[in-house]
């Protein structure tokens, strides 16, 4: 074949918008066929596994690993930062409570969040931060989740604007460091596509070059596996926020998906992007799902929804919950 001659790359791959599933519950975890994938790499876990002393690390740390002891179920807790003003935190508590997810704390940024969750008798973590703001405060839970990663709890993490329809630790994989929500509304955008770059001054090579494109993975709802490479994801993304002008989700997007570069280390952790339609963003929810038949509540519950596409945040949760 001429070696400038134009063919086709084999980009088939599954696609996770696929709306027919035969399963029962499309959101169980698929198998995956380990004679043509091989075994998964095996976690690098903070705490091994085999291990009967857990938390570990806990110098400095015994306020945290005393709520661990009492709250985690398997090494793994559901957390929310948020403090006193956070949007939204009154019907996201609600909801949890009614799901009863046994898991599940908060880690409370101000004393008067305390006294209201210690009323409706949810578990949190204490620590004291003025900091006021969406942003501001989303810019602190690397900091914070580094601190559970390091006595080897997981974590996954949640913002307020996010709606349970399930328990979500019966849908998780557990094969990768992170597992994450993507902004992606169809296949080439929550998981990749190779695009070509056009430069008609190469000639017959215009288009030999290619470009990888992908939607943002989204740090509002995300599984951190409690290993060594995901310890230095939080250590580097919580340095970033801290010296940086720096949203937290495109620091989060440019350590996972950017390689290693000059005097830049990344943290090597491995990602699995979410089921769309499990762990769904708020375009999937309304653009796809509600008009899909396969995919009506008859046929399908998601696990998560995370209004994050949609500025009329309470409305949109408040119609998923009317819905389901």
């Amino acid at each position: 074949m001429e070696p400038f001659a134009l063919r086709a790359i084999n980009g088939r791959r599954t696609d996770a918008f696929v709306v027919d599933d035969s399963r029962p519950n499309r959101c169980e975890p698929k198998r995956i066929n380990r004679r043509i994938w091989g075994s998964a790499r095996s976690l690098d876990f903070i705490v091994p596994r085999d291990s009967e002393e857990w938390p570990q690390n806990c110098d400095g740390r015994e306020a945290l690993c005393e709520v661990l002891r009492r709250v985690a179920k398997n090494r793994e807790v559901l957390a929310a930062v948020a403090n006193s003003q956070a949007p939204g935190l009154t019907p996201f508590l609600e909801m949890l409570i009614a799901l009863k997810v046994p898991n599940f704390l908060v880690i409370a940024l101000d004393e008067p969040l305390t006294k209201r969750l210690d009323e409706l008798g949810v578990p949190y973590y204490f620590h004291e931060d003025p900091v006021m703001g969406n942003h501001k405060v989303s810019a602190k839970k690397f900091a914070l989740i580094q601190e559970f990663v390091a006595v080897g709890c997981s974590v996954l993490l949640t913002d307020t604007d996010v709606t349970y329809q399930q328990n979500p630790f019966d849908y998780l994989y557990r094969d990768s460091d992170i597992e994450s929500m993507s902004d992606g509304f169809d296949n080439d955008s929550a998981n990749g596509f190779l695009q070509p770059i056009d430069d008609v001054s190469f000639g017959e090579a215009r288009r030999r070059a290619g470009s990888f494109r992908v939607a943002a993975l989204n740090s509002g709802m995300w599984y951190v596996s409690a290993t060594e490479a995901s310890l230095r994801l939080m250590k580097i993304m919580a340095h970033r926020l801290a010296t940086e002008e720096l949203w937290d989700q495109s620091g989060y997007n440019l350590e996972l998906w950017f390689a290693s570069r000059d005097a830049h280390m990344t943290s090597g952790a491995t990602v699995r992007v979410m089921d769309p339609f499990c762990f769904m963003n708020s375009k999937v929810m309304f653009r796809i799902i509600r008009h899909s038949k396969p995919l009506q509540r008859e046929n399908h519950r998601p696990v998560a929804m995370h209004a994050n596409y949609h500025t009329d945040k309470d409305n949109k949760i408040k119609l998923v919950h009317a819905y389901y």
